[in-house]
């Protein structure tokens, strides 16, 4: 939370009610004076931190739709190892990597145009 114009205030700091700055900080700044912007500058880079994940030495920020797709292929994979090791049908591991290859494809914005009517159809309700 950012509170403004601390500059105007009595008190350096107002007094915060209960559960106010729990899921984010509280930041005070006075946007007159510049007093204060460093530490909203921090806290913004902080929360900006919070959405990456570190891969090895690489670091990428993902939304929520691509750490799904992600759980989805890591999924997906791990059930097409599971079927080699077993020396399942060798159908089974192909239909598993085209799901993780579809997870990709989530990801970078391949548009499946059948894919797509089929969600279209599946979420509403076309009736008479």
């Amino acid at each position: 939370m950012v509170f403004n114009k601390i500059d105007r205030a009595a008190e350096p700091r107002p007094v915060l009610p209960p559960n106010v700055g729990q899921k984010a900080p509280a930041v005070f700044v006075s946007a007159r004076t510049g007093a204060g912007m460093d530490d909203l500058i921090a806290a913004i880079v902080a929360r900006a931190d919070a959405f990456q994940v570190n891969i090895g030495g690489d670091t990428i920020a993902i939304n929520a739709r691509h750490a799904h797709a992600l759980t989805e292929a890591r999924e997906a994979l791990a059930r097409a190892v599971d079927k080699l090791r077993e020396q399942g049908p060798i159908e089974l591991v192909a239909s598993d990597l085209r799901a993780v290859l579809g997870s990709f494809e989530q990801i970078i914005g391949k548009v499946d145009n059948e894919r797509m009517l089929d969600q279209l159809f599946r979420s509403f309700c076309i009736g008479k």
